[in-house]
């Protein structure tokens, strides 16, 4: 996978996969609590895949400021790779 190419200098915060998980706050311990209850329900998972991933791309869009884009995309994309490889997807290359 290609870094972007202002990835060669760090950004001001670490990117949330180059730190350790913090203590969560609340909303976020809240929205896992709701995805794990919804994936344990009979919901087509490949309908709720999307829908989560559409969302993390929403949100980035939204609330990631437009200079930092290009690292948090490359971040999202390597954070998705890394979790793949890490359940034995196959890479699909």
């Amino acid at each position: 996978m290609k870094r972007p190419s202002q990835a060669g200098t760090r950004p001001d915060r670490p990117l949330a996969s180059d730190r350790p998980a913090p203590t969560e706050p609340e909303p976020v311990v809240l929205l896992a609590a709701a995805i794990r209850a919804v994936a344990g329900d009979a919901v087509d998972p490949e309908v709720l895949i999307g829908t989560l991933l559409e969302s993390a791309v929403h949100v980035a869009h939204r609330h990631v400021p437009p200079g930092r884009h290009e690292v948090v995309g490359w971040a999202m994309r390597r954070m998705l790779a890394d979790r793949l490889d890490a359940y034995g997807f196959a890479d699909g290359d």
